[in-house]
């Protein structure tokens, strides 16, 4: 994480998932500074008003490496202060577009995958939601109400906890 921001957002909400976290047991402000930078220069310019990001991280997956990224580090940041106000804004859209790709109506972005490899994108998207509500004190009774209608549909659960150990 001692680069520079990458282009490609869910690389740099890797260095989210740990630096915040890092920083606050061992006193070193550089890690949520590095975290913060990550953010404003690899992750904030991506993310589109309907809550995908550009590129590849719109696919599913991705967005829910971002959104865990978002999530651990709104956890570490002080409860009114504007970063944490506009990381839940981000991660309020992101969570809503989840959301609406799990609906069957939802057209190009709906996550239509199916074979061995269906709902290899729920660990991240579960843990996103669960990081998402504990930094932001969102409500998820609807989104696991409709990820759990789409895990019982469409998942493979094989592939759903291979995935969630890898």
């Amino acid at each position: 994480c001692r680069q520079p921001p990458s282009h490609n957002a869910n690389y740099n909400s890797f260095c989210l998932m740990f630096q915040p976290e890092l920083s606050r047991i061992t006193g070193a402000s550089r890690y949520l500074r590095d975290a913060i930078a990550k953010y404003d220069g690899g992750i904030r310019i991506g993310h589109l008003l309907n809550g995908e990001w550009t590129g590849h991280n719109r696919h599913t997956n991705y967005m829910g490496i971002i959104g865990w990224g978002l999530g651990a580090l709104g956890k570490e940041l002080l409860p009114r202060s504007a970063l944490k106000v506009e990381l839940k804004r981000h991660s309020t859209r992101m969570l809503n577009c989840l959301l609406q790709r799990l609906e069957p109506p939802a057209g190009i972005a709906r996550h239509a995958e199916s074979g061995p490899s269906a709902g290899a994108w729920v660990s991240q998207a579960l843990m996103s939601a669960m990081l998402c509500s504990q930094a932001f004190d969102l409500p998820l009774d609807n989104f696991m109400r409709t990820l759990a209608g789409w895990i019982a549909t469409h998942g493979n659960t094989a592939s759903l906890w291979a995935h969630a150990y890898n």
